[in-house]
């Protein structure tokens, strides 16, 4: 590999890596607005494939909240907070309050306790995740929100 390849690659992985960052930030509100939607829709009128795929998604939620409470609690989303307060000013997820009829979901769809306790420990996750990251936003926000 010749020198030249060698910064090419490397240039390559830089912008990689800042097109990365820039869709992060660019695209938060569409990408929790998209997964509230997909999870909500799914909740509201369940078939068993998709207890499955609301589980998955909100498992991302999860994740993805968590990363922006931990980035607010490091002072590490300066540049993301204009977004972040709009995320807020649109309210809990709709998925977080939607009631659970386990006995339609165990008769109908035939889902297994194990799966129903796995929704709602996911249910509830979802929860205390947007709970606390409703607390670092207003922690760290310069004004009120």
């Amino acid at each position: 590999m010749t020198i030249f390849d060698k910064i090419m690659k490397y240039i390559t992985i830089l912008s990689c890596f800042i097109l990365h960052v820039y869709c992060q930030t660019n695209n938060i509100l569409s990408e929790f607005s998209s997964l509230e939607k997909q999870i909500s829709t799914i909740l509201e009128d369940p078939s068993l494939q998709g207890i499955e795929e609301a589980m998955h998604f909100m498992n991302l939620y999860c994740m993805e909240m968590s990363n922006l409470s931990l980035k607010l609690d490091q002072d590490m989303a300066g540049d993301m907070m204009e977004d972040l307060i709009k995320l807020y000013k649109q309210g809990r997820p709709k998925f977080i309050d939607i009631e659970l009829n386990d006995y339609e979901l165990k008769k109908y769809l035939l889902v297994k306790d194990k799966t129903l306790t796995k929704l709602k420990v996911l249910q509830s996750d979802a929860r205390s995740i947007w709970d606390e990251f409703v607390t670092s936003l207003i922690k760290k926000s310069d004004k009120p929100i």
